[in-house]
């Protein structure tokens, strides 16, 4: 971008911070806009309007101020861009929202969360020569200037800082870098933290596409693992890492706050999804939690899929993604060998929690023909439910696969390690 009013030692800025009142006060704002008597108002329209008077009322600040704040959490990554209320958390927020309101065992962790979303913010943020401007690929974009400025050791001097930034502006981006974990304040000016390597490394090296218009880029602003985003496996990588330490407490949670988790990991397992896909079915013990679950998720949509979200049991009607998980046909736990088995949808069947069990346990297991077979063993459980489910299954094949069919291999496995014959 060639020189402009906007360029080094004028940054534009909306002159609205990403401080903990200023975040506060939109907390307050997205929760007044679900209001029925706000539903579908034009947040930025007219501020002579009564309505948008009403809605600035709700944190006491005049229609223009209410707007100028607005606009400033779309371009720190906290809201998406939607002139219409109610006000929309982006992907990254939403998280970040379920984590604070989970108590206090996750709450802790909404911090980082909260600054990977104005890094990212920032990292897409951009200016032409009049404002903000949607499309990073047409502006001049303050952290990648920041980051070519720092020396070799990541520092930047005060005096550095404020000609860089322009003094008009400096008291805002130093708070919003602070607060994103970009920057840290020292005795001699600002240095470069390591929060988010992969991101700050995506940054500098990872060139924008050039083929997203306007529209494009406002949906990646407000959903960070959209497809197109070019900072998308950085992003992930790094909601990986803040979630490898919720996952070590994850024994001691409720399951409520194990439902936050789960949500968490299934929306970012794509990466592992394609793995599966191509054939790669290792989970190595040397994984990381969060790669373990990522995988093991992404192979458990896989099972479901793969039976429709129904139970397979033939005398089951249990059915739907809430009611339904996937087994493992060869235990998990098992060592595994050549291409794998944990994440192997052939290893997989999808069950209802009883049925789960029961095979788990080895009450029933399958015949290399995919029919049920029963162990007598289920006389010792004194259930007429059960047994009902059992017997009126016992000789029937399961429900039809779409794709994947249970490996033999597996099969005898089971019918060897686990069931009680």
């Amino acid at each position: 971008m060639t020189a402009s009013s906007y360029d080094k030692g004028n940054w534009f800025h909306s002159r609205s911070s990403s401080s903990e009142d200023e975040r506060d006060k939109i907390i307050s704002l997205v929760n007044s806009s679900h209001s029925a008597k706000f539903d579908n108002l034009r947040w930025s329209g007219s501020t002579s309007d009564p309505n948008v008077i009403s809605f600035a009322k709700e944190i006491f600040v005049d229609p223009s101020t209410m707007q100028t704040k607005i606009r400033q959490f779309i371009r720190l990554g906290y809201l998406k861009d939607d002139p219409f209320i109610p006000l929309k958390w982006s992907t990254l927020a939403q998280y970040w929202m379920m984590l604070s309101e989970s108590g206090a065992s996750l709450k802790k962790y909404a911090d980082p969360f909260e600054q990977l979303i104005i890094t990212y913010g920032l990292a897409l943020y951009a200016f032409d020569s009049k404002e903000f401007s949607s499309n990073p690929t047409r502006g001049y974009r303050p952290l990648l200037a920041l980051l070519q400025e720092v020396n070799s050791t990541g520092h930047i001097s005060r005096a550095d800082f404020e000609n860089l930034v322009g003094e008009r502006n400096t008291t805002y981006w130093r708070l919003d870098l602070i607060r994103g974990g970009i920057l840290e304040e020292t005795a001699n000016g600002f240095k470069l933290t390591r929060n988010f390597p992969d991101l700050i490394n995506a940054v500098q090296k990872v060139p924008l596409p050039s083929n997203l218009n306007d529209a494009d880029w406002i949906e990646i602003r407000g959903d960070a693992l959209d497809p197109r985003n070019p900072y998308r496996d950085a992003i992930i990588s790094e909601i990986g890492k803040l979630l490898e330490d919720t996952l070590t407490i994850e024994a001691i949670l409720t399951e409520d706050q194990k439902d936050v988790l789960s949500t968490v990991v299934s929306a970012t397992d794509s990466k592992e999804q394609k793995e599966i896909d191509v054939g790669d079915y290792r989970v190595s013990d040397s994984y990381s939690r969060a790669k373990t679950r990522r995988k093991q998720s992404a192979w458990s949509k896989i099972v479901c899929s793969n039976y429709n979200y129904q139970c397979c049991m033939p005398a089951c009607d249990v059915n739907g993604p809430d009611l339904i998980s996937a087994a493992h046909i060869k235990r998990y736990s098992a060592t595994e060998t050549g291409t794998g088995h944990r994440a192997n949808p052939e290893n997989g069947l999808c069950f209802c929690p009883l049925c789960h069990t029961l095979f788990d346990k080895g009450y029933f297991t399958l015949t290399q023909d995919l029919r049920i077979e029963v162990s007598p063993q289920i006389q010792c459980l004194k259930s007429k439910i059960i047994e009902s489910v059992l017997k009126n299954s016992d000789g029937k094949k399961i429900a039809r696969p779409t794709k994947y069919v249970p490996s033999a291999e597996f099969i005898d496995y089971h019918r060897r390690e686990v069931f009680k014959g």
